[in-house]
């Protein structure tokens, strides 16, 4: 009868154990994002694992690995590319596609990349308006990244039909 007790303590305890520690990490995901081809698919999270949460009434705190150096460079390039007011457009194209800025550019350029990461086209943006010539590139879709003093700024899909 003892065997029978301690048998059935040892599996009720190896299950509360596997239970608890059977959790899944989860994250604090501030940006994120999917790039991907017929060969491969890439998928990003940027954001920080919680290591633990409690939760009353009133609040609710999460502890995690904490980066304020990270989180002031992303809100500072943010900032530069909302006050620049970058414009796409036509996206989806099909010859010319255009990069409106509003403000005069200042060490502004812009590469073109094609989703397996090769450089097809890199040019400063010297106007207000500067036209991106797609048409010798195939239907696919690219990725544009517009940059200040070579830093990355922001970054865009485009669609070539």
């Amino acid at each position: 009868m003892q065997n029978k007790i301690l048998f059935s303590f040892i599996i009720t305890l190896s299950n509360f154990l596997i239970a608890t520690s059977a959790k899944a990490q989860e994250v604090n995901s501030t940006s994120g994002g999917e790039y991907g081809n017929a060969n491969y698919k890439l998928t990003y999270t940027i954001g920080e694992p919680n290591v633990t949460t409690l939760i009353n009434s009133n609040m609710q705190l999460t502890q995690g690995f904490q980066q304020p150096v990270y989180q002031i460079i992303i809100s500072l390039i943010t900032k530069i590319a909302d006050e620049l007011n970058i414009k796409i457009f036509p996206n989806p194209t099909t010859d010319i596609l255009f990069l409106s800025i509003e403000k005069p550019p200042q060490n502004l350029q812009f590469m073109l990349f094609d989703m397996s990461g090769k450089l097809l086209q890199q040019k400063n943006i010297t106007d207000t308006k500067t036209e991106i010539n797609m048409q010798a590139f195939s239907n696919a879709n690219y990725v544009l990244q517009v940059l200040q003093n070579q830093e990355k700024i922001s970054s865009y899909e485009i669609i070539k039909k």
